[in-house]
């Protein structure tokens, strides 16, 4: 053999973290607000929310009036040869202008202003909820790897255990060479599925401080357990919560868009433009004598109408431009029952997957336990001597695939049913509480 075989055990141990290094616990929670906290997308995309609510807010820059104030002041005086040169005096002149501009657009302006607003909220809540899908996809990854590693630790341990057994044994002459190779062989497939599950841990936890901002390693809570779902059929879902869905919401929006767009546009186009306004002016003067006096004291007022009368030719730009409006209020009524229908159709398939779902978590829970009886028969066999250390790591590894196909299966449940939640935007434990099977 290569490697004396006294140096096996001391070797896979060194690959081992050192069972008295702490790290910090990180709850769920926790790991989401380090997430926002740190990442800066989210928060570029709270800045760009703040500049659109507050350009919703706008109202004045609609309906303030066009207001001018201007002053001038002027001096005179003579300056002829051969006569006699003189100051003449100051002359004073005030203008106030105001100016009430009204269009057919101004009567959909608070309806634009609150469909803005109410998209840009949307927006920022669907970057915001998807970020923190991935957030909480990943922990639960990482929860898994680290019951993977766990049981893998359990399992070399076991095979760990067995080397040991074998090596005694065939320095006592009981057992042949073979034997022992077989043991020490079943030992290195243990440390290399160890080794694999750790390595994967570790590129999982890297991954995912780098998206929260997490600057240590740390330790994840315990894999929410599976919570059995007696779901209504996908119809019902949909009926009672397809206003909920942040997609179908944002379809709805722009579809109002569009249609208060189109009624603007008509507004804007057919109905006159009337501008009113009104001014005061005011002069006065310093003669040479430096009397005050007032030149000019007068008001004025105007009111104007323009009349849109190209907008009603056939063909014309502002005809063309209204048709093309009515197309995007088409395109988005047909966009919004494109939404819904992917929303019933992710339903269906949400429902369908976690019925698939518990049925291979039974599954899995089953040849788990059978596995695990047939492993304590298996080392209870080894240890009287009646079946060789290959058939004992046949049985562990039996063992621990078994562990393995049950996280996946857990896994694999949680996710499905947190995906349905996430995609009717209600809480997986809303979700939980109210389709929980009894």
């Amino acid at each position: 053999m290569g490697t004396p075989l006294r140096l096996i055990p001391i070797l896979l141990l060194a690959a081992l973290p050192l069972a008295g290094e702490s790290l910090p616990t990180i709850t769920l929670e926790e790991a989401i607000s380090s997430a926002k906290e740190s990442n800066i997308q989210l928060e570029i995309d709270s800045i760009e929310l703040e500049k659109e609510l507050r350009s919703a807010d706008a109202v004045m820059q609609t309906f303030m009036p066009d207001i001018s104030l201007s002053a001038t002041v002027s001096a005179s005086g003579s300056f002829q040869s051969g006569a006699q040169s003189g100051f003449r005096g100051l002359d004073y002149s005030i203008n106030a202008n105001a100016a009430f501009p009204f269009n057919g657009s101004m009567l959909t302006d608070r309806k634009t202003r609150n469909l803005s607003r109410e998209g840009a909220v949307l927006a920022y809540e669907g970057d915001e909820t998807a970020f923190e899908h991935d957030v909480i996809t990943g922990y639960w990854g990482l929860a898994t790897a680290d019951l993977s590693a766990k049981a893998a630790e359990l399992s070399y341990d076991s095979a760990l255990r067995q080397y040991n057994s074998e090596k005694e044994r065939y320095e006592n002459g009981i057992i042949d060479e073979l034997s022992l190779s077989q043991a020490e062989l079943a030992l290195y497939d243990a440390e290399h599925q160890l080794k694999t599950l750790q390595d994967s841990k570790a590129r999982l936890m890297a991954e995912f401080r780098t998206m929260t901002g997490i600057e240590t390693d740390f330790i994840t809570e315990p894999l929410p357990e599976p919570v059995l779902l007696a779901l209504p059929s996908a119809e019902e879902l949909f009926s009672e919560f397809s206003e909920n869905s942040i997609a179908v919401r944002t379809a709805r929006n722009r579809l109002a868009s569009t249609q208060n767009a189109e009624t603007s546009l008509k507004l804007s186009t057919y109905v006159p433009t009337i501008r009113a306004s009104v001014g005061y002016s005011y002069s006065g003067e310093h003669g040479p004598d430096w009397v005050y006096g007032t030149t000019g004291n007068a008001m004025n007022g105007s009111v104007s109408i323009s009349l849109p009368i190209s907008s009603f030719i056939p063909t014309s730009s502002a005809d063309i431009s209204i048709k093309e409006a009515g197309d995007d209020v088409r395109i988005a009524a047909l966009s919004l029952q494109s939404e819904k229908d992917d929303f019933l159709a992710l339903i269906r398939s949400y429902v369908m997957n976690i019925g698939q779902a518990e049925e291979s978590l039974s599954i899995a829970g089953k040849r788990r336990d059978a596995a695990e009886r047939t492993n304590a028969l298996t080392e209870e066999a080894f240890k009287a001597g009646l079946i060789t250390a290959d058939d004992a790591s046949d049985t562990r590894n039996d063992l621990l695939n078994a562990e393995m196909d049950l996280l996946s299966a857990r896994l694999e449940h949680l996710l499905q049913s947190y995906s349905l939640a996430y995609t009717l935007n209600i809480p997986l434990s809303e979700l939980q509480t109210r389709y929980a099977r009894t």
